[in-house]
């Protein structure tokens, strides 16, 4: 009974106000002892989810009219078991239409693919991976957290943006570049619990400063605490290793100060759930915007039910489940209202949102982060852009900017190339001598070639002292033209003259 304590928390008041509103039966799949991550998943959303039931409570007509009821269905982030709860829900009753939840992949990914045979629709608070993202096999399913891809096709834009071409690549299981591939721009793929020991590596490596720029397309947002973890490196040292990075995540909440659609505005609704006291889940917000999502669209299919059946010129003619799957499917298509986390709305079955582009410049001041304090260093970070995936664009405020070079960092060693200039004297002499050597040579091949039509060639000669008079003629002659410069020769001419490209000089190395 303690282990199912949140399920009764949860489903209390409706039982109670059951007799007066309608109820609208809703399965809530996650698991009861901990998430993928080992937190106790249900017990950190419970107070979003609480709220959002309770906002849903003083709402007026047709919301108040109808009572979600939430059945909790333990995954256990298991396949089998949840499948096996999932199919023992529905033989029970009473009919269900929409499920929430969806914090274990392998989960997910299994019940989705059988939503449409189930005649259920799915609405999760947890950011689909790419393997979801086939929506004739995924169709049923919605989620009010915007996809991985998301990030990665900010990422994209922000190279983009900045017009860096050679990228490397670090993720959680492939070794990131080294100093010897020439790798200026690195792109994170890995947890916020590796971020200590990657940038504690990064400093080792000499992998931070001007010339290096790192990017985390991190998704979920969450503060970057460095040193929370042992490490061989200082304090000091992994700050200087972070400092000037990117981080690309996901809006968590949205600016905006007037109230959304359950009447509270962003920060009315974070007071408000942090006046529970208890811990909360990262996604909380998503999993407010779920509970909306599923009370709106099951609203609106009830009420376009009962008005086909009073309107009807057939009389007790009633709505068949196909046609309840296939509304339920429309209005979620068509849902659009604003949420804790800003405007909520699908397109192809994805979310709509904002992906906020932090730059963590320095460490943050705290009270009592002194030197002996022992705490964490914190690093502080600037919201220097955006990425909206309605427009696809992305949107940098150039003077929040701060690189700790001249500008942001170059995808790869610049190399200019200088002529090189000698002097008119210097230029006289070589090329009186090559004139000098040029004429020998010329009058020496005269007499060659006159002597061989006088004289004929034994059999088996090779002709190479002709050869060789050649190539002193021709290297003669590349001392003429190797001393003029641009105004004389054209570039392409010139360079096909210069064969030999020039080092590059370490003043135009960044």
């Amino acid at each position: 009974m303690a282990r199912f304590g949140p399920l009764l928390l949860l489903v209390g008041p409706v039982l109670v106000l059951a007799g007066v509103r309608q109820p609208l039966p809703v399965l809530f799949m996650v698991p009861v002892g901990s998430g993928s991550g080992g937190e106790n998943l249900t017990a950190s959303l419970f107070p979003a989810v609480s709220l959002a039931l309770q906002d849903l409570e003083i709402q007026t007509a047709p919301l108040g009219k109808y009572q979600v009821q939430l059945q909790l269905l333990d995954s256990q982030c298991d396949p089998a078991k949840a499948l096996k709860a999932l199919f023992d829900a529905l033989w029970a009753g009473p009919r269900y239409l929409l499920m929430l939840g969806g914090a274990c992949p392998s989960v997910t990914s299994l019940i989705a693919r059988a939503l449409p045979a189930l005649g259920l629709l799915q609405v999760s608070f947890e950011a689909p991976p790419p393997s979801l993202s086939n929506r004739k096999w995924y169709r049923h399913l919605f989620s009010t957290a915007p996809p991985v891809r998301t990030v990665n096709l900010a990422t994209v834009k922000l190279l983009q943006r900045f017009r860096w071409r050679r990228v490397g690549l670090l993720t959680q299981d492939r070794p990131g570049p080294t100093e010897d591939e020439d790798v200026r721009i690195i792109v994170g793929h890995f947890e916020d619990g590796s971020v200590t020991e990657v940038f504690c590596c990064a400093f080792r490596l000499g992998l931070f400063g001007p010339r290096y720029q790192w990017i985390l397309a991190a998704g979920r947002p969450s503060g970057w605490r460095l040193g929370w973890q042992p490490s061989s490196c200082s304090a000091s040292s992994l700050l200087t290793a972070a400092d000037g990075s990117f981080r690309l995540q996901v809006r968590q909440l949205s600016s905006a100060n007037t109230p959304g659609v359950s009447g509270r505005t962003p920060q009315e609704y974070l007071k408000q759930l942090n006046q529970e006291g208890s811990e909360v889940n990262p996604l909380h917000a998503f999993a407010y915007d779920a509970v909306w999502v599923a009370a709106r669209v099951l609203v609106q299919v009830k009420e376009a039910a009962k008005i086909r059946r009073k309107f009807s010129s057939l009389r007790n003619v009633s709505v068949s489940e196909e046609e309840e799957g296939k509304m339920l499917l429309e209005a979620v298509k068509s849902t659009q209202f604003e949420g804790v986390t800003g405007p909520v709305s699908f397109r192809n079955g994805e979310r709509m949102t904002v992906i906020e582009l932090i730059q963590f410049q320095g460490e943050e001041s705290r009270p009592g982060s002194g030197s002996g304090s022992g705490a964490a260093p914190m690093l502080s970070g600037v919201l220097v852009g955006e990425f909206n995936t309605s427009h696809q664009q992305v949107r940098v405020l150039n003077q929040l900017l701060r690189f700790k070079g001249p500008g942001p960092a170059r995808d790869q060693t610049l190399v200019r190339q200088q002529h090189r200039r000698v002097g008119l004297l210097l230029y006289c002499v070589l090329s009186a001598a090559a004139a000098g050597t040029i004429f020998i040579t010329l009058t020496v091949l005269c007499i060659i070639i006159i002597g061989h039509w006088r004289w004929p060639r034994r059999p088996g000669a090779s002709p190479q002292d002709e050869l060789l008079l050649l190539g002193l003629l021709l290297s003669s002659g590349s001392v003429l033209f190797s001393g003029l410069d641009r105004t004389s020769l054209p570039g392409p001419t010139l360079e096909m003259f210069c064969s030999v490209s020039p080092e590059p000089e370490p003043g135009y190395s960044s």
